[in-house]
């Protein structure tokens, strides 16, 4: 029954982000981008409700209180998010169940009706940093290091990601955060 239930909720969260993600309001965002749409809020409501229905310990890394909190400051801040952003917001909401969650997230970079832009890059962290590992266009990135992204160290970027990146553990966070880098 547990392995049934953390699969409905990692359902519900990514059917929320994708409801976020599909709609479009046609207006300006935050980020130049589209704004989330108006029924984002009820969708994260019943994302909240529905994750404490179908999760079997959903606050065993975080506080009821803190999960609302989050939740309500979420839904605050969506006249003035972008979609991407919104996105963004439910992903970092729905990681709050922390470690050993792996399934409970939201993964962007799959199959959705509206797709969000990447970089054609793949990236591996090694001791000594960031590398390109791989490359679509043959541009000669690969084996290069990378120590910044839009002026940010690398470690800067990194640390604004990971609240957003659901894992079982470091081994997984270690392999998902380059992807949502790019």
């Amino acid at each position: 029954m547990t392995r049934r239930r953390t699969a409905a909720t990692a359902a519900l969260a990514c059917a929320a982000a994708l409801a976020i993600a599909c709609s479009s309001s046609g207006a300006s965002g935050s980020a130049g981008g589209e704004t989330a749409p108006p029924a984002a809020a009820t969708e994260i409501r019943r994302l909240v409700e529905r994750m404490e229905d179908t999760h079997p310990d959903l606050f065993r890394s975080v506080s009821r209180a803190d999960f609302h909190r989050a939740a309500d400051e979420l839904v605050a801040r969506l006249p003035e998010l972008s979609r991407s952003e919104a996105v963004v917001g439910v992903m970092k909401l729905v990681a709050l169940a922390g470690a050993r969650n792996g399934h409970t997230g939201v993964f962007p970079l799959g199959q959705n009706a509206r797709p969000f832009r990447l970089y054609p890059l793949q990236l591996y962290r090694f001791s000594d940093g960031l590398f390109v590992i791989g490359e679509l266009g043959g541009d000669g990135l690969a084996g290069s290091r990378l120590v910044e992204i839009q002026g940010l160290p690398v470690a800067e970027v990194e640390a604004r990601v990971r609240p957003a990146v659901a894992r079982d553990n470091d081994w997984d966070l270690a392999a998902r955060l380059p992807e949502f880098l790019v």
